[in-house]
């Protein structure tokens, strides 16, 4: 690649390989002097992680920085949603646990599509959050965004979601200006044998209209059009570690919108321990089908199929160098195809949804110790984006973005109180050129329990492919176009935002409590949303840098389990905003849409044990007033009230069976992201039911 950031990549490669193959040679035994601390020594020696770890009052995280470190020394705030989190949720799709964390807001732009944001200031795609599996980027350059409902992997998959809530662009660069969601699934090890699970539901999808009380059970069973089944195996052949998973998806929609989906499943984990250091994880997972493209019917937008075909391969190679140093290679490919093209009354084509895009990523990361009270993590990468999409982007041939990374962090303590975590992102592509995220935090363990934190971070996202490129028009067969609908403007600038917040935490190891609170600001600059031109009939919609918020408020969460059989979770957030939008391009004057952060969020998780087999969980959302951009509208402020029961049995030494009943939104119905204020498709919340059965053995 022709760029100057490539001699500085090449260039820290070689350091990294370098500082690798001396520490391939270095004595991998313990080095303790009795000089440190319990705390302290746990951090930088060798044994930074046991199992107890992940089982006591402070969880270990690993997104903050790349680098594993207890949650109250990481320099972000940070929630943790576990398994038994999950479970209790009752959530069906993955895109709904986000509903559990503070600041988060959740909905369903339609029946194949969710809409995603923190801090709100979002529409129909969220392209401000970074989304990872396993350490993978989900991020589809297609629409810029993460296509949640086609995600090649299922919620039971799902070990624990680390949720990073404050910009942490510095260590993963452009799209995690907001945030970081990463989702880790479970080992091949930690499943043994078969499983099979089904699941009936109403998913209102299918747009139930009575409440779910006066239905019986001759009623239920013909409403019971959502139904998902897998199947999956997992076993060990010498020092490899599998499991392959196969699946099958399907709903009807909202009631009366073309909004259907039947998607099937397929995924492959392994893990290969190569020897005592050397560890090999290999992925490959599609999800593919039909979705319906939420026509409205009329000639030029037809009721038509959407072929989908979402798919990725993801290898990782590992080496423990001792002393909590690591050394990883990592390769991924995504691809990601959209297909509804359909000929309107025999004069031209058409296809809003039509195109392919991919993703390479090679990236390389080394975490060193040269000080005992400092950790270092250094990494380096090249990637290549590319699209085409012959009616979004009005060409046949692809775009391509290709890119280059360094980025490092450091972790100091100053002394056994005062932590100190440095990070930088210097990036490179062909979009915009060179720009760089740098943040500086602190952390004041008051005592093990007690910890302040500080922070301050610049992030800078820049325009995807599909916002500096976007030439979506109406075109006869020789090119004529017969309507210019989205169009980019040239030379758009990058994103930038500007962030800073005060935290506290509380970390109770005898009553298992976990309490985290904040204080935040959020100035975002260059905001790229679309904009009309006044006064000009079908004007196109161009894309630009018109629009600004200054965003502030606290954010709280509470975990809290004092006995076995029962815990408490406990999430909210007060937020206020400042933000303008140029809504008409050739004009000066400016909208005020302050309004697309809701004032208020809240979550409630509540699960008990009635018995050994038996738990029984209620959950309660609210969401103040919001209005949703790009196709989104104005929502009314809503709660709803979920409850969910399980129930497990050992058949067997070697078997189980579960079942579990969770019935959705128990109060009023509700509008998500859309309403029919102006006329336009709906998309209420009804009440909902599913019923799931898993046996193992």
């Amino acid at each position: 690649m022709d760029f100057k950031l490539t001699g500085v990549v090449f260039a820290l490669l070689s350091g990294v390989f370098s500082s690798y193959c001396l520490a391939d040679k270095a004595d991998l035994s313990p080095q303790t002097d009795g000089t440190k601390s319990g705390f302290l020594e746990q951090v930088v020696s060798n044994q930074l992680v046991t199992e107890a770890d992940y089982l006591d009052a402070v969880p270990v995280v690993l997104t903050a920085t790349r680098m594993l470190q207890p949650v109250n020394t990481a320099p972000a705030s940070i929630t943790v949603i576990s398994r038994e989190m999950i479970d209790a949720s009752g959530a069906q799709e993955i895109g709904d646990l986000l509903r559990l964390v503070p600041g988060f807001q959740v909905g369903y732009f339609n029946g194949t599509s969710m809409s995603l944001a923190y801090h709100g200031f979002t529409g129909n795609y969220d392209r401000r959050l970074q989304v990872l599996i396993d350490g993978r980027s989900a991020y589809m350059p297609f629409l810029s965004t993460v296509e949640w409902l086609s995600l090649p992997v299922d919620i039971s998959e799902v070990e624990k979601i680390e949720v990073v809530r404050s910009s942490n662009a510095p260590v993963y660069g452009a799209n995690a200006i907001q945030g970081v969601i990463n989702i880790i699934t479970r080992k091949p090890f930690e499943d043994d044998g078969f499983m099979v699970e089904g699941r009936w539901g109403t998913f209102d999808i299918t747009g139930t209209d009575v409440d779910l009380k006066n239905l019986d059970w001759n009623k239920l069973k013909n409403r019971l059009q959502d139904r998902k089944y897998l199947l999956g195996y997992a076993s060990s052949y010498n020092e490899m570690d599998y499991k392959v998973t196969l699946g099958y998806q399907g709903d009807v929609g909202f009631k009366n919108v073309s909004d259907s989906k039947r998607l099937n499943l397929l995924r492959f984990n392994s893990q290969y321990q190569i020897n005592a250091r050397d560890s090999l994880d290999f992925q490959l997972g599609i999800r593919a089908g039909v979705m319906d493209t939420f026509a409205d019917g009329a000639a030029a937008d037809p009721y038509r199929p959407k072929y989908v075909n979402s798919q990725y391969q993801s290898v990782l190679w590992s080496r423990a160098l001792g002393n909590g140093e690591e050394f990883q290679v990592q390769f991924y490919h995504n691809y990601y195809d959209q297909d509804d093209e359909t000929r309107i009354a025999d004069t031209y084509n058409w296809g809003v949804y039509y195109g392919t895009a991919e993703r390479f990523d090679f990236e390389v990361q080394r975490i060193i110790s040269p000080l005992r009270n400092v950790r270092l993590m250094l990494g380096t990468g090249v990637r290549l984006d590319r699209i085409k999409s012959k009616y979004l982007l009005g060409q046949r041939d692809y775009i391509n973005d290709k890119s280059a990374r360094a980025f490092g962090n450091v972790e100091w303590y100053v002394t056994e109180q005062l932590i100190l975590n440095s990070g930088v992102m210097v990036e490179r592509n062909q979009q915009i050129g060179l720009y760089y995220s740098p943040r500086l935090a602190l952390n004041f363990l008051l005592t093990e329990e007690h910890v302040l934190r500080a922070s301050v971070t610049r992030s800078v996202r820049t325009p995807s492919i599909l916002e500096n490129n976007v030439d979506l028009a109406v075109r006869l067969d020789d090119g004529t176009i017969l309507q210019q609908l989205h169009l980019s403007e040239t030379n758009l600038a990058p994103e930038r935002q500007y962030s800073a917040e005060l935290g506290y935490m509380f970390n109770s190891r005898s009553s298992n409590i976990r309490f985290d609170t904040k204080i935040f600001v959020e100035k975002l600059r260059d905001g790229i949303l679309e904009a009309a031109e006044y006064g000009l009939p079908d004007s196109p919609w161009l894309w630009g840098n018109n629009t600004r918020a200054d965003i502030q408020g606290v954010e709280s969460q509470l975990y809290f389990k004092p006995h076995r059989r029962f815990f408490l979770n406990l999430s909210h957030s007060r937020a206020s905003a400042v933000a303008n939008w140029r809504r008409y391009s050739n004009l000066p004057s400016k909208r005020d849409i302050s309004n697309t952060v809701p004032k208020d969020t809240f979550s409630g998780l509540f699960s008990f044990a009635v018995s050994p087999s038996v738990n029984w969980s209620f959950t309660y959302y609210y969401m103040s007033d919001m209005w949703w951009l790009q196709d989104g509208a104005l929502i009314d402020a809503y709660d709803r009230l979920d409850t969910n029961i399980d129930w497990n049995k050992k058949i067997s030494a070697s078997s189980n069976l579960k079942i579990s009943l969770t019935l959705q939104n128990m109060l009023d119905d509700y509008f998500e992201v859309r309403n029919n204020r102006k006329g336009t498709i709906e998309n209420v919340f009804h009440q909902r039911a599913f019923l799931k059965a898993r046996y193992e053995w």
